[in-house]
């Protein structure tokens, strides 16, 4: 006696899965981006603040990456040296980090609420 089991797999469902994955992981990013920037990043000239960004570094069918920065060449001296900022208010100087840490686990529900829509 012999068992057969037919799987069939629809592509188009499985790309609807990637690409909501892709925009929660895009929602949380942007949040994380916009929250370092106008709350933690401390402000003398604003050209730090302004050389924030979120970018997709790598896209392809098997992975998505997105990468949060600043590019100035003194934002590691800014992020990581432990000094008091005072503009505005609650800036810190682990102004992308601190953000980040804060809403780590939120990346991880954005994505699983984005794929569960899908569903």
């Amino acid at each position: 006696m012999a068992t057969t089991v037919k799987i069939e797999f629809d592509i188009t469902f499985a790309e609807s899965i990637w690409s909501a994955a892709k925009a929660g992981l895009d929602k949380s990013s942007n949040e994380v981006l916009t929250i370092s920037r106008d709350r933690y990043c401390p402000v003398d000239t604003g050209k730090l603040k302004a050389s924030a960004k979120d970018e997709v570094i790598e896209n392809t069918e098997d992975t998505y990456t997105r990468e949060i920065s600043y590019s100035t060449d003194y934002v590691f001296y800014v992020h990581e040296i432990p000094y008091q900022h005072l503009n505005p208010p609650t800036a810190t100087w682990k102004f992308l980090e601190t953000p980040f840490e804060r809403h780590e686990q939120k990346f991880s529900e954005s994505i699983e609420n984005a794929v569960r829509d899908v569903l």
